[in-house]
This record gives C-alpha cells, sequence and structure tokens, in this order.
C-alpha cells in the first residue's frame, strides 16, 4: 500500500454493529466528532460551520480557524501512513467526517435511506478500532417505528406527526 493511496473515507452504513443511541439534534450537533493531539475538541457544529464560513474558496470570514486549520492542513490528529521506505501524513480527515455529517441527516430524515460504502480498500480505522481484509459488518436494519411510536428524533412527537410524514 502506498501512503498517497491512503485518504479517509465516510463509513456511511458500513459501521461495526453496535447499539444506535438516538439524541436530540442539540446533543448529536454539539457532540465531539475530532479530538486532536493538542487535546483540541471539535464537534459536529464547529466542523461545519468552520468549513462553510472559512474554507473552500467562498468563504465568509477572513481567516481559518486555527482549531480547524490545523485538523485539515497540518495533521492535528497524527495520522499517517508508511509505505516502507517514507512515512506520510493521511489527509482531509475533515472532508470525510463532513460526508458522513450529511450521510447522518439524510439517514434521520429520510426514511428507509441506505448509502453503502463502496471504496475498496484493505484496512478500516476507526476510532480505535482497526479493521485489516473485509469491511465491518453493517448495522442491523433499524426496527420499524410505529406510527403511533415516539419519534427517535427526541421531539417527543409521535412518529406519525414527525418524521413518518
Amino acid at each position: 500500500m502506498k501512503g498517497k493511496d491512503t485518504i479517509y473515507y465516510p463509513k456511511l452504513d458500513e459501521m461495526v454493529a453496535f447499539s444506535v443511541n438516538w439524541l436530540p439534534f442539540k446533543n448529536w450537533w454539539e457532540e465531539i466528532v475530532f479530538r486532536d493531539k493538542f487535546g483540541n475538541e471539535i464537534s459536529r457544529s464547529s466542523l461545519i460551520k468552520t468549513s462553510t464560513n472559512q474554507d473552500g474558496g467562498a468563504h465568509v470570514d477572513e481567516a481559518l480557524d486555527e482549531i480547524y486549520y490545523d485538523l485539515s492542513k497540518n495533521n492535528s490528529l497524527e495520522t499517517s501512513i508508511f509505505d516502507g521506505e517514507t512515512s506520510s501524513p493521511i489527509p482531509n480527515p475533515e472532508k470525510a467526517a463532513i460526508r458522513q455529517i450529511g450521510h447522518e441527516v439524510l439517514k434521520t430524515l429520510l426514511i428507509d435511506y441506505e448509502k453503502k460504502q463502496t471504496a475498496k480498500v484493505d484496512i478500516w480505522l476507526g476510532g480505535s478500532e482497526l479493521i485489516v481484509g473485509n469491511k465491518p459488518s453493517p448495522l442491523p436494519k433499524n426496527k420499524k417505528i410505529g406510527r403511533n411510536e415516539k419519534c427517535p428524533c427526541g421531539s417527543s412527537k409521535k412518529y406519525k406527526h414527525c418524521h413518518g410524514k
């Protein structure tokens, strides 16, 4: 495997089987998705707001946030790949995270939305988990939500009056 071929991929629905915890939007939005070598914590909210307001060429703010800059340009996660000769940082963790966040939003808002990761990779790395070879097992199919049950988004409305419309 060559270091230059190593990139981050969003896992989409190819997550290792674990129970899904539905959170109220505010808790999900403010949940930490990155913690870098400096101890900086980056939430979904700060990642999306910084990338849309400061990065990508059509930014609103003049300066790029230092924590976001370290994450996206300075490898503050300290991830690298060694190809036998040289060590190279794995680029753009923020882009894969933004794609995963978009996937989670779609998964919440659209009934039966699924998107499988089609990338052919040798190693999947997620959190402290390292999986060599095959992709992780997907999550079990979400259970069907009854029309009169509380909506799993945390709104306390019945599903039929919330995401079941």
